[in-house]
């Protein structure tokens, strides 16, 4: 069965020490062989260093997802993956930071994802990581893939200009800004579907150079699960993108305005 990401929703705000907490309500994980991907995009130039705060735990309702993985910067940067499958329900989405205290903040977004049509016992393959400081105006990274699975990606930056354009090979799905000069946490995110086995190539372009640059990019595999399941599989490929309210999900501009969204994304 083609994996299809059936929704997403984020939530972005500063983090302190008497609110170290992300609350993402009633995210709906209903469907066949389900993942919840949580996204994780920290800046901690103002918080306590060694890219600190890192996350403590993310639940589902009551029930613990668990870290994948993570990429941290060589400065103050860091994104964790966190997972779960298997449950279908609708529940809030609580992200919980490690302690901050005194005047500590960090600049935070959080990003989940769901898909359906996901390996249940094996839902995860390779990843590929690279990251960067100033002086570089493009990053990318290379990763092998069978064309059944589909690879999503965070790119992470903490930047006086936009991250753009996302390279040729992959789909850019969501970009949002928090915070303002070397605190603010620029997240982007996107996908790749449907290419035949090959090198696979995602890659981020940054411009002109500032005195803030700092970046880095994780990129990993959703490995498909049962051929069969409810419905017919389509016999051609096609990307769908549906953001509430009909607005165009590619306009920067539309992008950088959002505080708040939940949008519905097919990759079939």
């Amino acid at each position: 069965m083609a994996i299809v990401g059936i929704t997403s929703a984020f939530i972005k705000k500063t983090l302190t020490a008497s609110d170290g907490a992300i609350v993402v309500p009633n995210l709906n994980s209903d469907g066949f062989e389900p993942i919840i991907v949580v996204k994780t995009f920290v800046n901690t130039t103002n918080g306590p260093g060694s890219n600190a705060p890192a996350v403590s735990g993310i639940t589902f309702g009551v029930t613990a997802l668990t870290k994948f993985t993570e990429i941290i910067s060589t400065g103050l940067l860091r994104s964790e993956i966190f997972t779960l499958v298997g449950l279908s329900a609708l529940r809030d989405i609580t992200v919980t930071f490690a302690a901050l205290s005194g005047g500590e903040t960090a600049e935070a977004v959080v990003l989940v994802e769901v898909y359906t049509g996901v390996n249940q016992s094996t839902p995860l393959g390779g990843t590929t990581f690279t990251s960067f400081v100033d002086g570089a105006t493009i990053f990318s990274s290379n990763i092998d893939r069978p064309s059944t699975s589909l690879l999503t990606e965070v790119a992470i930056a903490r930047v006086d200009h936009a991250l753009s354009p996302a390279g040729s090979d992959q789909a850019e799905h969501f970009r949002q800004l928090q915070g303002s000069g070397s605190s603010a946490v620029r997240a982007t995110a996107s996908t790749a579907f449907g290419k035949s086995p090959a090198v696979f190539k995602f890659s981020w372009g940054l411009g002109a150079g500032g005195p803030f640059d700092e970046a880095a990019m994780l990129v990993f595999e959703l490995l498909e699960g049962s051929s069969v399941g409810p419905g017919t599989i389509p016999a051609r490929l096609k990307r769908r993108v549906t953001v509430a309210g009909g607005q165009n999900p590619a306009s920067p501009a539309f992008l950088s305005q959002e505080l708040e969204s939940t949008r519905q994304f097919s990759l079939l």
